[in-house]
């Protein structure tokens, strides 16, 4: 059982046929408690799908790219039954669809203390119209309005960046945003100007605020709104902490963060989980999952009284990231050392474990000092020759 090679699933093109050529063959790793620093795989590079585990894990708690901590649900979205996660990209739009976005605050709706945004009240843009969206995600079309925009793009990640649409301005006025209920977002529907398919980089804007409201902007897009599907991720905050000091008529840009897949990803997660749905956080459970679940061992062949009795013992909690072909006495190992106790295989081949309890080892050494204080060490070379 100790000398058992580990049973590894492995990254391959049949399962993930959109896998990243780095990963082919690699082993896809095992996790028990909080692991930081993980390296993910892109399992699908079409749709940023990243891959940290084998199975079903309890959480991902962070994920990092370049250096940019992502936004749950914004940035990315979590599948944990697969231990995966997809980015959500820069929106990619293209040449005659038509798309909608949506303008978002987080400050609180507020009749003294609200944006205005800009817009053209004359209906000269042909391409779309404004919409007041209410707390319960409901499009109401205004017709004759249109919010003013710009938006830019590139038709690759690094080119030349272009102008995409941009909606005319016969005439302006100031459309109010989050001072009731029933304009809790502002929306705006639209078609590129271009043909051809582009990343979005940018939507520029005008506003101003009435009162002092705090906090920030973003812009997220769709392709419909009925239900609302989301392109892409959202822009990066306009604002940030506090929506900037405005003054009229002065225009703003919105900006996204990621174009493509990022160059450097890291994640913090939660491992596996137990029979009964719990995370696993201690050396018993990680071993008894370890021996049952990748190496294949049958109940009856683990001391399961002895096992629980370690895990009452030792209850630090466990961190591994087992991502190697690995002996099954190497991972052992490593986990005795960690944890002190002795996993000890008997004549039948059931394993039991053995460990120091608390207050241990107790009793008389078997030489105390005064035994070997008179002692008198002398080298003698002709006696340790040839056991060097």
């Amino acid at each position: 059982m100790i000398n058992l090679i580990i049973p590894r699933k492995r990254y391959n093109k049949t399962d993930y046929p959109n896998l990243e050529d780095r990963a082919d063959g690699m082993v896809i790793p095992d996790i028990y408690g909080e692991v930081h620093n993980i390296t993910p795989v892109c399992v699908d590079t079409s749709a940023l799908t990243y891959k940290i585990a084998n199975r079903e894990i309890t959480s991902i708690d962070e994920v990092v790219a370049d250096d940019v901590v992502l936004v749950e649900d914004e940035d990315y979205t979590v599948d944990l039954v697969n231990a995966e996660f997809t980015l959500a990209s820069t929106p990619v739009l293209s040449s005659g669809n038509t798309y909608y976005f949506s303008l978002e605050c987080d400050y609180t709706i507020d009749g003294s203390n609200y944006l205005k945004i800009l817009h053209d009240p004359t209906g000269s843009y042909s391409n779309g119209q404004l919409y007041e969206i209410d707390g319960s995600d409901v499009w109401t079309a205004k017709s004759g309005a249109d919010i003013w925009f710009a938006m830019w793009g590139v038709s690759e990640p690094g080119e030349k960046e272009v102008k995409l649409v941009e909606s005319p301005w016969t005439s302006w006025s100031w459309y109010n945003l989050r001072d009731t209920a029933a304009r809790s977002r502002l929306g705006q529907s639209f078609k590129l100007n271009r043909s051809g398919t582009y990343y979005v980089t940018k939507i520029r804007l005008r506003f101003v605020r009435s009162g002092s409201p705090t906090g920030y902007l973003k812009v997220r897009i769709f392709d419909a709104i009925s239900p609302e599907n989301t392109v892409g991720a959202l822009s990066n905050p306009l604002g940030d902490d506090t929506l900037p000091n405005l003054s009229n008529n002065t225009e703003y840009d919105a900006t996204w963060r990621v174009l493509g897949s990022p160059s450097k990803l890291k994640v913090k997660a939660k491992g596996y989980k137990d029979s009964g749905g719990t995370q696993i956080t201690k050396i018993d459970k990680a071993l008894e999952d370890i021996l049952k679940n990748i190496v294949g061992v049958p109940d009856s062949y683990i001391d399961s009284s002895a096992l629980s009795a370690l895990g009452s013992a030792r209850t630090a909690e466990i961190s591994e990231y087992l991502n190697s072909d690995q002996m099954f006495s190497e991972v052992l190992e490593k986990l005795e050392a960690s944890y002190m106790f002795k996993a000890i295989p008997d004549l039948s081949n059931k394993m039991t474990f053995v460990y120091f309890a608390s207050g241990e080892p107790s009793g008389t050494p078997h030489l105390r000092a005064e035994d070997i204080s008179d002692v008198e060490f002398v080298f003698l070379p002709e006696a340790v020759k040839g056991h060097i």
